[in-house]
């Protein structure tokens, strides 16, 4: 019996990993202030469609509030 060895070279790229790369094209490409207004669209898009973002998570980390709890397991709003 022979074990196989794949190397990143066999596998081919997936249409995830060209999103990606298309994503960091267009950061390098694009200002700072249309990189930053992105992250924010993002980061509001999340918390109004599944309640959990990165911003919730560091807050809920630090001090859990009740209140954010409670709004995270309703249902999403978008």
């Amino acid at each position: 019996m022979t074990a196989e060895r794949h190397t990143s070279a066999d596998s081919s790229l997936s249409i995830w990993h060209w999103w990606v790369i298309a994503g960091g094209l267009i950061v390098l490409q694009a200002p700072v202030a249309a990189t930053v207004a992105l992250a924010v669209l993002f980061e509001l898009a999340m918390a109004l469609h599944i309640r959990d973002n990165l911003t919730l998570n560091i807050i809920m980390l630090i001090h859990p509030f009740a209140a954010i709890r409670l709004w995270q397991s309703g249902l999403p709003i978008i």
